[in-house]
């Protein structure tokens, strides 16, 4: 009964760190979470009723009428998340780690350059200067 627990107790705790690495939350990828943990239920309960599987032939209804299993699902669901929250957190606080923001962005250094201007700060190999070419079709060729 415990080695069936511990494998929901890994389905519930991966897709819990899923959700924390998503990036936007458009319902989609939340719901194929709730999905794949409810597949756990479902699938042990179905195989509860067959003989044919005899390790947990007539066990589903003594595992989960115990509050202690589901306490213990519980603190091991909000032990991964509180888990993946913190180390969201401290990763941000690494210095090393601009987390691809670029903090050594200069806004002097950074020029748009127009047609027949330099480049200066930002030539090219061997002093070539750079230059915008209107693109035929394009909107400074439009005319209008």
């Amino acid at each position: 009964m415990v080695g069936h627990l511990v494998y929901g107790a890994c389905v519930m705790v991966a897709n819990i760190v899923i959700l924390h690495k998503f990036n936007n939350f458009t319902g989609w990828g939340e719901a194929l979470c709730a999905l794949m943990v409810m597949a756990y239920f479902t699938i042990y309960f179905l195989e509860n009723l067959l003989a044919m599987f005899p390790q947990v032939y007539l066990l589903f209804d003594h595992t989960f009428v115990e509050p202690a299993v589901w306490a213990g699902l519980l603190i091991v669901c909000l032990q991964a998340s509180v888990f993946e929250i913190l180390f969201g957190r401290l990763k941000l606080l690494d210095p090393a780690d601009d987390g691809g923001y670029g903090d050594d962005y200069d806004p002097e250094k950074v020029t748009l350059i127009g047609p027949g201007e330099s480049a200066s700060p930002l030539e090219g190999p061997e002093g070539a200067q750079q230059e915008l070419v209107a693109v035929p079709g394009g909107p400074a060729s439009s005319g209008g």
